[in-house]
């Protein structure tokens, strides 16, 4: 019966996906404007839906309102100060199904509400170029941190970069929307500390 549930859910959230993919891109006629406007605004939500490794993540997300309002979020005003702009953006590291698997081996699935919060950097917006420059990221969980840093590989192969130790990030791959970007990365991360 859950299994049945759950790929119902997965189903709606594919169809959903392919719907707005083939809705998104509109002309929307402007009063004042002189011409037409292109629209292809996505949300990082709408980013990450098509990831099948990324589904736990996303299912673990729509169970929580805030931040999935938060994920969902497309546009600001034109007018918005660049300082608010900032306020809005993020930057996400995403567990991958395999992590969550892994994870849930050693730790109980009630702590997941907290443990979305621990991989969400607010106010910043952090390429690959800069995530490579940072040390400490705070997160949307209150006095927790993520440690940066740089791996260099023998041979010409690019460093690498790790949260927290040994959590790899997919920095080669980013997953972007105009406000926010998202990362894959091997391990959920440390969350020892976390209460219920």
């Amino acid at each position: 019966m859950f299994l049945r549930m759950r790929l119902s859910a997965l189903l709606l959230l594919l169809l959903a996906t392919l719907l707005t993919l083939t809705q998104s891109a509109q002309l929307h006629y402007q009063d004042q404007a002189m011409d037409y406007k292109l629209v292809n605004e996505q949300s990082l939500f709408d980013k990450l839906a098509p990831e099948s490794d990324l589904s736990i993540f996303l299912e673990l997300l729509m169970h929580n309102d805030i931040l999935f309002t938060y994920f969902n979020s497309t546009t600001l005003p034109e007018n918005t100060l660049m300082e608010q702009q900032q306020q809005e953006s993020f930057t996400v590291f995403c567990p991958t199904n395999q992590a969550f698997l892994e994870y849930w081996k050693t730790q109980p699935k009630k702590t997941w509400r907290r443990i979305l919060e621990r991989h969400v950097v607010p106010g910043r917006r952090l390429d690959a170029a800069e995530l490579a420059q940072t040390q400490t990221l705070s997160t949307l969980l209150p006095g927790a941190t993520i440690h940066v840093n740089q791996q260099q590989q023998q041979g010409r192969q690019p460093s690498r970069t790790l949260l927290d130790g040994d959590t790899l990030v997919d920095s080669h791959h980013p997953i972007q929307s105009r406000l926010s970007i998202a990362y894959k990365i091997n391990h959920v991360l440390p969350s020892f500390y976390l209460v219920e």
